[in-house]
């Protein structure tokens, strides 16, 4: 039988062998019978053809690709089946020692080929790249990200952008009609990730972070002309509770406090050598002599004057 880790397919008993285990038919009969491959073949011509010694006759051969799924479906990837990748199988099974060729009527080939054959080849013609492109993905899916990263890297700055742009409208667009299916995604998203081991979430935290650190390094300018026309639409009231209620908040506090830990000799040393720091020293003394001593007396003396003017 066929191994359901290859990711390509090299016979015609591969591709009856692939579509049968896809069906995850109970028999051979019921599974001529729910891909409707029981109008043109019987249940020994699809055993032959399973184990490599049946072939069909130039004439029948796209009849029965109008019946089979257009994608054969592996454990990790899925294959698209082309015609032409069929017919070359079919050829190729015919060139073999102990090979036959099936006899299928041809005014039955015939009829299928004009109900179901046609509408596929029309459709595989018109989305032929789309369907290159989705095998090449799932046969070698880094080599065409690499590919794909080396083209976009030598785009101009401008289209660039303006693809950053199209392709975020679209993810809005996407997020706003489909709710419930983002919903889902990021709920199986959650699931895979509680069931990594704590090196592995560790190592994707690291990897998270060092993304988004060099994309805020790249895109600085950028995040902060963004973040300053968002400020500027919002209303100065509720940008100002918003940053008192922050400033208030434990979480705020805790930050404060373990950034001061964290960077206490720096903070000290920018503070001397900022020539406001003196200025702020001596206002400060300034008040506290004032509370302690000076204040004290003054305000006696105006509680003094306040009296005698009131006899």
């Amino acid at each position: 039988m066929i191994n359901n880790k290859k990711k390509n397919i090299e016979t015609l008993a591969e591709v009856f062998q692939i579509c049968q285990n896809n069906a995850k038919a109970t028999s051979i009969d019921s599974f001529l019978k729910e891909s409707e491959l029981s109008k043109l073949l019987s249940g020994s011509d699809l055993q032959r053809l399973i184990d490599g010694k049946a072939c069909f006759s130039k004439e029948t051969v796209m009849a029965v690709y109008g019946l089979l799924p257009l994608k054969l479906k592996f454990d990790d990837i899925e294959l698209n089946l082309f015609p032409q990748t069929f017919y070359r199988l079919n050829h190729r099974a015919g060139k073999q020692d102990d090979v036959a060729v099936i006899n299928i009527s041809l005014a039955q080939a015939n009829e299928v080929y004009q109900e179901q054959t046609i509408a596929k080849l029309k459709y595989v013609k018109e989305n032929m790249s789309r369907l290159h492109h989705e095998n090449d993905k799932a046969k070698n899916p880094q080599a065409l990200k690499d590919a794909y990263r080396r083209y976009y890297q030598n785009l101009p700055e401008q289209e660039k952008k303006r693809r950053n742009e199209k392709r975020k409208l679209q993810m809005r667009q996407y997020r706003e009609a489909h709710p419930e299916t983002i919903q889902i995604n990021n709920q199986k998203a959650k699931e895979r990730l509680s069931k990594l081991s704590e090196i592995e979430k560790l190592n994707k935290k690291i990897q998270n972070r060092l993304r988004s650190k060099k994309y805020r390094e790249t895109h600085k300018e950028e995040i902060a002309a963004r973040n300053k026309l968002y400020l500027a639409n919002l209303d100065p009231e509720i940008v100002k509770q918003r940053q008192q209620k922050y400033n208030q908040s434990e979480k705020r506090k805790e930050s404060s406090k373990a950034y001061y830990e964290a960077h206490k000799q720096e903070i000290m040393q920018k503070a001397k050598n900022n020539p406001r720091t003196k200025i702020n020293q001596q206002r400060y003394k300034a008040k506290k002599r004032f509370q302690e001593r000076t204040g004290t007396k003054i305000l006696s003396l105006l509680q003094a004057l306040a009296e005698a003017k009131s006899r």
